[in-house]
């Protein structure tokens, strides 16, 4: 059995034959295993590429997921917003047309009390035109000041 062996061992180290086959067939196999390695090696980078292309796309997917989120959050609150301005501009309307009212029934006294008729057809006295005056003018001084007012609490709407 150990001749056996021996014998294989002398085989294999033994040195090819220049005449034979066996050169050519190495050569052959020699050249597909460097081709195979070569198809492999570019497989190989073009996986790496893929791989960095995929990673850089969902850090791009995650950074937008992030800003869509932050944009929902300000949407939320400009809509918050906005359903609070409608509802102070709703309660400014009620108020403003109480104080229309009330403006009106003053009004109504200070004529019947100054004498002047309540319906004239379109004759206006001077009382009436003092009436009309301060009205404008109390008005004009509360639109003024609400413009005033929203001005400063959004300078961009200052400079249009």
């Amino acid at each position: 059995k150990m001749n056996g062996k021996n014998n294989d061992f002398r085989a294999s180290t033994r040195k090819a034959s220049d005449e034979g086959d066996l050169l050519a067939t190495r050569a052959a196999l020699r050249e597909k295993l460097d081709a195979a390695y070569e198809k492999m090696k570019a497989a190989k980078d073009e996986e790496t590429a893929l791989r960095r292309d995929l990673d850089r796309h969902d850090q791009r997917l995650n950074a937008l997921h992030d800003e869509a989120g932050a944009l929902n959050g300000s949407l939320d609150h400009l809509e918050t917003l906005a359903g609070t301005s409608e509802e102070t501009l709703r309660e400014a309307a009620t108020t403003a047309e109480s104080i229309a009212e009330r403006l009106a029934e003053a009004r109504d006294e200070y004529r019947r009390r100054a004498g002047v008729p309540l319906d004239d057809d379109g004759a206006v006295g001077i009382e009436e035109l003092d009436l009309r005056t301060q009205e404008l003018r109390e008005g004009t001084r509360v639109v003024v000041s609400e413009l005033k007012s929203v001005a400063s609490r959004h300078p961009e709407l200052a400079s249009m």
